[in-house]
């Protein structure tokens, strides 16, 4: 306990600091950009993830469409269908979104 209390002295700020080192702020800066990056794409992986609770509205296209070679008309009508399970769902596995990005 002696030795602490001999070798104690007031901080003077930064102004024993004789120089600078940019590599370790840039490093550390660049690390806490990637930190926050990180905890936005878990955030966004956690919200999306189960989207069922998001209503969603099913709707029906329909229209016609005409062949020219054949002046033959087709009747098309095209339903939406949203599976939130499904594997095509990127927010459904953190890593999958991430590997997606």
């Amino acid at each position: 306990m002696s030795i602490l209390l001999k070798k104690f002295r007031f901080s003077d700020g930064f102004g024993s600091a004789n120089s600078v080192d940019t590599g370790l702020i840039a490093g550390i800066s660049f690390s806490i950009f990637i930190l926050w990056i990180e905890l936005i794409l878990a955030f966004i992986s956690i919200m999306f993830r189960d989207p069922e609770n998001i209503k969603t509205k099913d709707t029906t296209f329909s229209g016609t469409a005409t062949n020219n070679s054949t002046n033959e008309t087709l009747n098309i009508e095209l339903k939406s269908d949203f599976d939130p399970r499904s594997s095509d769902n990127p927010f459904s596995f953190f890593l999958k979104y991430i590997a997606n990005i």
